[in-house]
């Protein structure tokens, strides 16, 4: 059987004419400004050489740090290398248009031409206060001297460079996005990160973004963050907004927005306006939803461009959304220039019986190569002894009494981890996440301030106390109620006499905890 030729396309109108209206009402606006400045200069005849000279070292300067702070010659870049001549054709049409059409203008042009010569300075004037005051604001930014934060406690942020990393994941990122960038463009390429809540899912997509950045002539990145619109009701029309606004950000393509804004109202449906009490319905056009996907990743193949898009905390919906999030995901698998990178862990996402084994089941049936990520025990020990050094820098405000026993602590901990009871521990501390909410929970006691000397318990009974206040804090404050101020609880080993020895026994109690 014969393959299907491609259709070609109809034009986008839009976009021609934008350009055409570019060309005009620039060409109208370089008269008026001609006129104006042929108008003002019969009144600078008489005036010095540097008045004259002042007034275009004040305006050419402004127009040129304007241009280059919002990007201009990066936006001109991208247009010289979309090799757009059909539009750059388009605009010369309408310069010529502007200037068949200068007779219906004529009073327009008469008016200007004999107005008032002051206009054009006013005009002048205000254009370079507009321009001045984001430059001026930026500058005053700026200038504000940037000094390293002295922290009190770790901040659980991802990282995004490789000096960053602290459990040495930067080879299995680099090595990930590798794979994406050379697994080619295919249909329905989805690839799966699973792990845990903490375990750097996160950073891990971040430094893979690092390496994706290196071939951007290449690929578009597209962060689609479910998590900020968990209560729209179409995440499609969001993914497919965020993926138009990732790729203007690095292309010149401006036929993907108007096919992304039909896209839309064919999603939406029917829609209602509203004037002077009269209702007008609009119908979305008759173009299917394939259709329009064909049509937007036709401008994909056109920009020669592969999209890879990213969808992060899948696992921190709830399981109606994740279930919305991954049918948004297949209706657009039609994009064949698109690659898919899903982020989840799928035990939580089973953590609701029936919509979660759903969610579950979908990922199984779409999710095409699946990557799991663990945290090596070793690199947490690290951390503990030696890593932990690079994060001190960063808390200057801290006593160095504190780091001291801070240190000694830290330094028990990986030992613990270290030895047999290390499968125990590591659901308590395995990531760093939870490595940093219990260093700020020791940092937060004010240990420069405690004697550990003079108490009758160890550091290990320390480490176990903070990790059941951070973990099972019930069980922390019925301790704390039973035991403190002299109290004997359940929790109390009790000394008993039995065979002419003393021994030390648990409560009968204590085994219903």
């Amino acid at each position: 059987m014969a393959a299907n030729k491609p259709v070609m396309k109809m034009p986008e109108l839009l976009v021609f004419v934008k350009a055409l209206a570019t060309g005009f009402v620039g060409a109208e606006v370089w008269r008026a400004a001609f006129y104006l400045g042929t108008n003002f200069a019969l009144t600078l005849s008489t005036a010095a050489l540097y008045m004259n000279v002042g007034w275009m070292l004040l305006g050419v300067p402004i127009c040129l740090i304007y241009a280059i702070k919002r990007g201009a010659h990066i936006a001109a870049t991208r247009i010289i290398h979309s090799q757009r001549i059909d539009l750059l054709a388009t605009i010369a049409i309408g310069l010529w248009a502007n200037d068949l059409a200068a007779p219906w203008l004529a009073n327009l042009h008469t008016a200007v031409k004999h107005g008032n010569p002051y206009w054009a300075p006013a005009i002048f004037l205000l254009f370079c206060a507009m321009l001045l005051s984001p430059i001026v604001q930026q500058y005053r930014v700026t200038r504000t001297k940037k000094t390293q934060p002295q922290l009190y406690f770790l901040a659980d942020e991802e990282i995004s460079r490789e000096d960053e990393d602290l459990l040495a994941s930067s080879a299995q990122a680099k090595s990930f996005a590798e794979t994406v960038l050379t697994s080619g463009v295919h249909a329905g390429l989805i690839f799966g990160v699973d792990g845990p809540w903490g375990i750097g899912k996160t950073s891990f997509i971040k430094l893979a973004e690092h390496y994706w950045e290196s071939a951007k002539d290449k690929v578009v990145v597209c962060r689609f963050e479910p998590l900020r619109y968990a209560s729209e009701p179409d995440l499609t029309e969001r993914l497919i907004r965020d993926l138009s606004a990732a790729i203007q950000r690095e292309v010149f393509a401006p036929e993907f927005r108007p096919a992304a804004s039909r896209y839309s109202r064919l999603v939406k449906g029917k829609a209602d306006l509203s004037f002077l009490g009269f209702k007008l319905s609009l119908e979305p056009s008759q173009e299917t939803v394939d259709e329009l996907l064909e049509d937007i990743d036709e401008v994909l193949k056109r920009i020669q461009r592969r999209v890879i898009i990213v969808i992060d905390d899948l696992d921190r919906l709830d399981a109606k959304t994740t279930n919305n999030v991954l049918f948004a995901t297949r209706r657009t698998l039609k994009l064949s220039q698109a690659t898919y990178v899903l982020c989840y862990d799928t035990e939580m996402l089973a953590a609701n019986k029936e919509e979660g084994s759903r969610a579950r089941e979908f990922l199984e049936k779409f999710v095409t190569v699946k990557l799991s990520l663990f945290v090596d025990s070793s690199s947490i020990r690290d951390f503990l002894k030696r890593d932990w050094q690079r994060q001190e820098n960063q808390l200057g405000s801290i006593p160095s009494d504190t780091m001291l026993k801070l240190n000694a602590v830290l330094s028990e901990l990986a030992d613990i981890l270290d030895g047999d009871l290390a499968a125990k521990y590591l659901p308590l501390v395995g990531d760093m996440r939870k490595v940093k909410r219990f260093v700020n929970a020791m940092l937060l006691m004010q240990l420069d301030k405690s004697d550990l000397g003079r108490t009758d318990f160890n550091k290990s009974d320390l480490i176990n106390l903070v990790l059941l206040h951070l973990h099972y804090p019930g069980l922390f404050r019925q301790i704390y109620a039973e035991e403190t101020e002299g109290r004997c609880g359940i929790f109390s080993v009790r000394r008993e006499y039995k065979e002419h020895n003393f021994t030390f026994e648990n409560s009968t109690e204590f085994p219903q905890v």
